[in-house]
């Protein structure tokens, strides 16, 4: 914490008038920035591969703004971003590598230092004509023309972000445009991911999304087999807790089949941990097929500890195998 920092270290390297609990103010506004900046910026290289069918590299692309920006600092600098209009600009003048931005950036330098009073001699609608063209080339409108052919969703966020940007900013659209995708992508995942139970009607349904269950017929009495296909997070935990509070009779054994579940987050690991808690005495819980990511998050938090490792199984058919083991157990009792 700042307030920790030693005596003398809080005026170190920073300019006169600037503080850290006035940098602590501002650190909200810094987080916004970045965020804009790194948004803006691979936005500009997407525009730039569709122009020349190249590919960036997002990786490197952050992590040299983000050291170009914190370096600019020291020199009384402030954040920049890739510029879509200026790299489709150099784009269409034949550009082919990143040595154009540099000169790009020096040929500004000339202009600020000794060619300023000349630029007032260009005309406006000059200038208007070239960002117009521009526009026009970074727009792609046969792409736009297939988003409105594809799911309405899509289409409507990028009219409603194109909205934004002429009415308000491009900080305002972004920020919307990326909570309402985020908010769409949550839905479309909670749609394909399945539940299914292994009882008469179902494995149809079952099969149609790509989860091998086993017969009803093979499947011993007493018996219940749960699948789900897709991601078990808080998107479909309301609908998991729902299916298993609508069994009926609780089975002596119960198989959770996690063969299609690639990541549990923390509301579907609580829903996990209530449906253990509730589940009647006598009831024998088993694991079967759990991907090697929800292992991992299983363990952290313990729920296959409760379960125990004698009951974690790498297939199905090695759990059908143990359940018939334990109901043979329960008849001899």
């Amino acid at each position: 914490r700042f307030g920790t920092l030693p005596t003398g270290f809080h005026d170190f390297a920073l300019p006169q008038g600037v503080t850290f609990e006035r940098i602590r103010e501002l650190f909200p506004d810094a987080l916004t920035i970045a965020l804009l900046a790194g948004i803006e910026s691979l936005l500009a290289c997407v525009v730039a591969d569709s122009m020349t069918g190249d590919r960036h590299n997002s990786n490197m692309e952050l992590i040299s703004q983000g050291i170009g920006n914190v370096a600019s600092v020291f020199f009384g600098g402030f954040a920049a971003t890739g510029a879509i209009a200026r790299t489709a600009t150099n784009v269409r003048a034949g550009a082919h590598s990143s040595i154009s931005a540099i000169v790009h950036s020096l040929f500004l330098v000339v202009v600020v230092m000794w060619l300023l009073p000349l630029t007032e001699y260009i005309p406006l609608a000059a200038l208007a004509a070239v960002l117009g063209m521009v526009a026009y080339d970074m727009s792609d409108l046969r792409t736009v023309r297939h988003i409105f052919q594809g799911p309405k969703s899509d289409w409507s966020v990028m009219i409603l972000t194109f909205a934004l940007t002429v009415i308000f900013d491009l900080t305002v659209a972004v920020y919307t445009g990326v909570m309402l995708a985020s908010l769409l992508f949550m839905r479309r995942m909670s749609e394909l991911t399945g539940i299914h139970t292994c009882v008469s009607g179902e494995e149809e349904e079952a099969a149609a999304h790509d989860i091998p269950l086993p017969d009803e017929e093979t499947v011993p009495d007493g018996v219940e087999i749960f699948a789900i296909n897709g991601p078990l997070f808080f998107g479909v935990a309301d609908r998991f807790q729902s299916t298993l509070d609508a069994m009926e009779t609780p089975p002596k054994v119960f198989i959770m089949y996690l063969h299609n579940t690639p990541a549990i987050d923390m509301t579907g690991i609580h829903a996990l941990e209530a449906f253990l808690e509730r589940r009647q005495e006598g009831c024998r819980v088993l694991f079967a097929a759990v991907q090697e990511p929800a292992r991992r998050t299983l363990q952290r938090v313990g729920i296959l500890r409760a379960v125990g490792e004698e009951n974690i199984y790498p297939s199905l058919d090695e759990a059908l195998l143990r359940a018939e083991e334990i109901l043979e157990e329960e008849k001899r009792k």
